[in-house]
């Protein structure tokens, strides 16, 4: 069997029993959407082709970004990934903080703090869970508009 990768998500299928595209898209390690494009149903490798690419952005639309955030870590404490209680001492004196990041999208990471002094520990802690939760969603909306923008471009382009 003869595989070849042209594209993101499409891999080329010649073999003695089928010709055509396979279409494969992962989320969170799982396939979330999976289809075969036949040359013989759709008159030909290019219309097959086609009809592949297609298929594949109106399911890229549909699903959620391609983001990887970790939801969970075992040595975390707080119990909100991305949130931890830091100690830290300036002029001596001894002072506590919710400090809570999450990535920018970019290769690096935002981050926030809430003093416990100021806000107080369970206020604190509700004001870092919320900004972690508030980066995120702001990650996922970013990375869905640069997705649909990449997919408007893909479907200007002259065959």
């Amino acid at each position: 069997m003869k595989r070849v990768r042209k594209r993101r998500n499409d891999i080329r299928r010649d073999d003695r029993k089928a010709h055509g595209f396979v279409v494969s898209l992962t989320r969170r390690g799982r396939v979330a959407s999976l289809r075969f494009f036949s040359d013989k149903k759709y008159g030909g490798r290019e219309a097959a082709q086609a009809a592949a690419e297609e298929w594949r952005d109106e399911q890229l639309l549909a699903l959620y970004p391609p983001v990887r955030i970790r939801r969970f870590h075992p040595t975390n404490k707080t119990g909100v990934m991305g949130v931890l209680l830091e100690r830290y001492k300036v002029e001596g004196r001894a002072y506590q903080r919710y400090r809570v990041s999450w990535p920018d999208g970019h290769g690096g990471e935002e981050r926030r703090s809430f003093s416990l002094s100021k806000y107080g520990p369970e206020r604190a802690f509700a004001l870092a869970a919320e900004a972690r939760r508030a980066g995120i969603l702001e990650l996922e909306k970013r990375v869905r508009s640069r997705l649909a923008r990449e997919v408007a471009e893909r479907r200007r382009r002259p065959r």
